[in-house]
């Protein structure tokens, strides 16, 4: 069956037992949390503040053992998750980090809050680099379960700490087929 992307990582979420993601909204990440309406198994909790979003979601993750999620829109929005989620790093507490980015076909066209690092913006994935286990973008809309799932378990793996994924605009509305298994 025919399905969104956000509605998919929205189930893998719910299947990892995930029940709330922290952050602000924003026009590249509103595909997202439009989708987390759709399920009463998580919820959104809207913070003021990216950071607060982060630092919520790490107090989240940090007391409960489980993986906090948090996310951002693109531009300022993700690099002001960046001192919660550097925090994470520092103290090994396992996030998800999932930021929104302008739609692939603006990609180098110096559209506003362009975070691609093509001509004058900021490259958000590399931003997250330092401050990460892994950041990396998202844009094959068939390879998102893999994604996150893999996410997920670099999160909890080894030294646990952040992930960072970065999802454009349109990637996260494109369609793909997809059941959910149930367990």
């Amino acid at each position: 069956m025919k399905r969104r992307v956000v509605n998919v990582i929205a189930e893998v979420l719910i299947s990892k037992k995930i029940e709330y993601v922290f952050g602000v909204t924003g026009k590249t990440i509103a595909p997202f949390l439009d989708a987390l309406l759709d399920y009463e198994e998580i919820d959104f909790i809207a913070t003021k503040h990216e950071n607060g979003g982060a630092l919520m979601a790490y107090g989240y993750a940090q007391g409960s053992g489980k993986v906090g999620v948090c996310c951002g829109s693109t531009g300022g929005g993700s690099t002001n998750l960046a001192t919660g989620v550097a925090s994470a790093f520092m103290n090994s507490v396992p996030l998800l980090v999932i930021t929104g980015q302008i739609p692939t076909s603006d990609f180098g066209r110096g559209a506003f809050q362009e975070s691609t690092g093509l001509g004058q913006s900021i490259d958000t994935v590399d931003f997250f680099r330092s401050i990460t286990k892994e950041s990396f973008a998202a844009v094959a809309p068939a390879k998102i379960v893999e994604i996150i799932e893999y996410a997920i378990r670099s999160a909890t793996s080894g030294r646990k700490g952040p992930v960072h994924v970065n999802i454009p605009f349109d990637i996260q509305q494109a369609e793909i087929e997809y059941e959910l298994e149930r367990q």
